[in-house]
């Protein structure tokens, strides 16, 4: 398809249209029309631009560049002429660079918000990109990228200085919503198996049927800024240091971080982010999402570092630590909304899981909650932040935290004494293991126990003991291999309610099994399907029955007993609470009329 491109030359005050970012319509009669690149509008069309929106121009007879960034609705010529808006002198050979990647439907900088050419951009900036960046592979004109990088930076300034503005306005009143309760769950005993009354179903197998299935979580990229953020060269700056468990961190913040909230009126809030938002405080973002990358945190370890970080600054439960960790957390890509009760501030943070046990407010459809109890009442300011995301509760990576090692514990297999594990656990790993919510993905709660179960072990535990699992298991074959891992586990760790133990339901990571001396049918599963998919590479499942959760692995070769048909595939069933049993085995009782079966990695 050939594209004409109108010499702009031929129409006196005419432009062309190189760029939108947002919402920007042309005004046509009574109604309004999208503005497209590649569009030629006159100085006399009046056009709207709404919220974090931008129009950019190009005057190829003129040789300027105009970019309209101040939200509102006027004709060109007068949108041109305001203070707030950019025309910036460009020369020929710029000029023949625009047309050529309108020309070929590319826009050369952002994209929702905005792109930006990637050519020779160090690797820090490349990071920094947001989703769906555009790529410029042409040989850039000399000075363009410098150009480019700067625009990039002036329009995050734009978008925080109009999120400010609108915090200045009147907040909305919202009625919380009471916690959602883990539903409850009885729990069925384990049971030990006996050999003469199962003695008749040796040699047999048998298809279990299930009601449903639940998918693994996708996992999604982290959130990240909506624009680069730059960094500051200042001697306004001081470290904040602290131990993040068991990690010492530094972050740089500057002097104007001493601010004090003069209260809590909305004018109050928005004249404290102003002074937040001063350029020194970059480097305290690009600090934060340093630590992240170089410590791989998950979202929730990202939140509990900035709280940590913010607190350490302004003082621990104040609301100058609040409004920190909000303005952190949102320039690093997060959707959080602020809140007062007039008596403290509060920042509430979007959730893509649904959180047991927490009071949330609902807002736009979305739950937010806080990490400290919320009153039943609050004013919220519910302005958005371009390209905000929720929070994920995944783990989809090995965190790094620091070593701080517990006791000496040694579990082995009652069946094969040949398999004996001696083990510290990390104290700060169990520490941070203690503050994750239980929560779900969707309208279900089984999704919770796919979270735990795909939740890589960390390093430090493996080292310890995979290699004698390893060299007890490596002359068997993958049958006799899983069934040493599952007698160890149903004889080498001790059964017990969580109720008895905890007060209420609640499930284990793999290394949390193994340090705490109780454990219940979802954590032995959790911990036998992330051993048996690490030491033997075999795909698992779990299984769940009312009241009770087993687990199934998908064999290469063929293994007698009771096994669920999923895909092609024959998952043979290991319950890792029935005590003694060997593969195929299915603990007594169990309705297997109404399994479900939920996918792992």
């Amino acid at each position: 398809m050939m594209i004409c491109l109108l010499p702009i030359a031929l129409c006196a005050q005419s432009y062309m249209v190189t760029r939108t970012v947002g919402s920007v319509t042309k005004v046509v009669g009574t109604g309004k029309q999208t503005v497209k690149v590649r569009q030629i509008l006159k100085a006399s069309d009046v056009v709207n631009i709404g919220a974090y929106s931008m129009l950019e121009l190009l005057d190829e007879k003129g040789m300027k560049k105009i970019s309209i960034k101040s939200p509102g609705q006027d004709n060109l010529k007068n949108m041109m002429n305001s203070k707030s808006n950019s025309v910036v002198e460009i020369s020929a050979q710029y000029i023949e660079y625009l047309k050529s990647q309108v020309a070929n439907q590319r826009q050369i900088a952002m994209s929702d918000p905005a792109t930006i050419t990637m050519q020779g951009l160090d690797e820090d900036s490349l990071q920094q990109l947001p989703d769906g960046a555009g790529v410029a592979k042409e040989k850039e004109p000399q000075g363009f990228r410098q150009m480019a990088m700067k625009e990039y930076e002036d329009f995050r300034k734009q978008c925080i200085a109009q999120y400010i503005q609108f915090v200045r306005n009147a907040w909305q009143q919202y009625d919380g919503r009471l916690p959602e309760m883990l539903p409850p769950m009885k729990e069925v005993p384990p049971v030990v198996y006996d050999a003469e009354k199962e003695s008749q179903r040796e040699g047999k197998s048998a298809p279990l049927p299930f009601d449903k299935i639940i998918d693994k979580p996708q996992v999604e990229e982290q959130p990240k800024p909506m624009a680069r953020i730059p960094e500051v060269v200042s001697s306004d700056m001081h470290f904040c240091a602290f131990t993040f468990y068991g990690i010492p961190v530094k972050v740089r913040v500057g002097n104007n971080l001493k601010f004090k909230l003069r209260g809590l009126s909305e004018k109050d809030v928005a004249d404290a982010l102003n002074e937040v938002s001063a350029d020194v405080s970059d480097n305290t973002i690009r600090d934060c999402l340093e630590i992240r990358y170089d410590l791989q945190m998950s979202d929730w370890a990202y939140l509990l570092l900035l709280r940590k970080m913010a607190e350490q600054a302004c003082g621990e439960g104040t609301d100058e630590a609040t409004l920190l960790t909000a303005y952190v957390f949102m320039q690093s890509g997060y959707k959080v909304r602020l809140a007062s009760d007039r008596l403290r501030l509060y920042m509430l943070w979007a959730s893509k899981h649904h959180i047991y046990g927490k009071n949330y407010f609902d807002v736009d459809g979305e739950r937010y909650y806080a990490l400290e109890e919320l009153p039943m009442s609050l004013q919220i300011c519910k302005t958005p932040f371009p390209q905000e995301k929720s929070l994920s509760l995944l783990i989809p990576m090995e965190q790094k935290f620091g070593t701080s090692a517990t006791g000496e514990r040694t579990i082995h297999s009652a069946r094969f004494p040949e398999l004996c594990i001696t083990y510290r656990s990390n104290q700060n790993l169990m520490d941070f293991y203690s503050t994750y919510p239980t929560s779900r993905l969707g309208a279900d709660v089984m999704t919770r126990w796919s979270m735990y179960a795909n939740t890589p072990m960390q390093a430090e535990m493996k080292e310890q003991i995979y290699p004698a699992l390893r060299s007890a298991i490596e002359a068997c074959d993958e049958h006799e291999a899983v069934e040493k891992l599952l007698n160890l586990v149903q004889t080498g760790l001790e059964y017990e309610y969580d109720d008895k133990v905890w007060g209420d339901d609640r499930a284990f990571f793999a290394e949390e099994s193994l340090f705490y001396p109780f454990c219940d049918c979802e954590d032995r599963s959790i911990l036998f399907t992330r051993l048996v998919r690490d030491l033997c590479g075999l795909k698992c499942i779990l299984v769940y029955y009312p009241g009770h959760l087993a687990a199934a692995v998908s064999f290469k070769k063929p293994v007698e007993g009771d096994y669920i048909s999923l895909e092609g595939e024959h998952y043979t069933i290991a319950d890792p609470t029935f005590i003694g049993a060997s593969l195929g085995r299915t603990m007594p009782g169990m309705d297997n009329a109404s399994a479900t079966v939920i996918l792992l990695e």
